[in-house]
């Protein structure tokens, strides 16, 4: 299995994938959106939906002592956009132990991390990661094997 993830999904960005999707029919595409980016833009059949928080700001929002706030409300906003087992990547990777069990309390089945993906709750098979922001260039990516990180969950 191979996970095209793209970080920082927003609408305003979203042709970007579009384009891609023109060059590779068959695109899988993980996308992790704040939720102050959430919007009816993100319901394709080819776009997998997962948490980024709220927004990213300083200090990173996992670090904070509120941090629960902050994935509940991008929980909220993106809940229309998700599918049933969701999952989280920290805003710049940047998370605490106490991030853990948020997670696991409000119901999110993995973590997706920069270099591996972390089942909550069940298996899940692994595979190789494709990082990108959607403001980076996305050349290179070529028709394949893509899949949505919950096709590996059990």
């Amino acid at each position: 299995m191979t996970f095209l993830i793209c970080d920082d999904v927003n609408e305003a960005e979203f042709y970007k994938l579009e384009r891609l999707r023109e060059k590779v029919p068959n695109l899988k595409v993980n996308c992790f959106v704040m939720g102050k980016d959430a919007g009816k833009y993100l319901k394709q059949d080819w776009v997998e939906v997962g948490v980024h928080g709220w927004e990213h700001t300083y200090p990173p929002e996992c670090e904070r002592a509120n941090q629960r706030d902050y994935i509940l409300k991008g929980l909220e906003a993106l809940s229309p956009y998700l599918p049933k087992r969701f999952g989280f990547r920290a805003p710049g990777f940047q998370m605490t132990a106490l991030t853990y069990p948020i997670l696991r309390e409000l119901g999110f089945g993995f973590i997706a991390h920069q270099f591996r993906v972390q089942p909550l709750k069940g298996g899940f098979a692994q595979g190789d990661i494709i990082n990108t922001h959607i403001y980076e260039s996305l050349e290179g990516i070529e028709d394949g094997e893509l899949s949505f990180i919950s096709e590996g969950c059990n």
